[in-house]
């Protein structure tokens, strides 16, 4: 089976998905396929790609690796009470679901560039020690108020 099509190269970052392909006429995997998490597709493939999501994150975090979501398509996610000491990149991400963030702490730089949010994304309480955020939705900046962006 082949690898996903998907690549990014923006303000210093290459990226090349290496996740597989889900069907043979597709030529991008389940995180980076716009259409596998719309209209119906939600309902059938979100807890799929949730469950995905999560253990790449254990995968990542315990490994001490950076976590590149770049141009990921996520459903409603939690990633409520967690700590992340390497850099978090949601460059480019689309989040089709509601994105729990509360209680978490980024100790390492926590970009949102160009992230899309279609629905609520709740930071309350989080700790974000440097970020960047460059969102295509304003919701987001509710939230931002209620979490520590601590100074450098």
């Amino acid at each position: 089976m082949s690898t996903c099509d998907y690549e990014y190269h923006d303000r210093g970052i290459d990226f090349k998905c290496l996740e597989l392909i889900h069907n043979r006429k597709a030529t991008r995997c389940i995180f980076h396929d716009i259409n596998y998490l719309k209209g119906n597709n939600y309902e059938n493939n979100s807890e799929e790609v949730a469950n995905r999501f999560n253990r790449k994150v254990s995968k990542y975090n315990s490994n001490n690796m950076p976590l590149e979501f770049i141009g990921y398509c996520l459903p409603r996610i939690y990633l409520t009470n967690k700590q992340f000491t390497e850099p978090v990149y949601f460059n480019n991400a689309i989040f089709c679901g509601d994105a729990y963030f509360s209680s978490t702490k980024f100790s390492g730089m926590a970009i949102f560039d160009s992230a899309a949010f279609s629905y609520n994304a709740n930071f309350d309480s989080a700790t974000i020690t440097r970020a960047l955020f460059q969102l295509h939705s304003p919701a987001i900046l509710t939230s931002l108020q209620l979490c520590s962006l601590d100074r450098m």
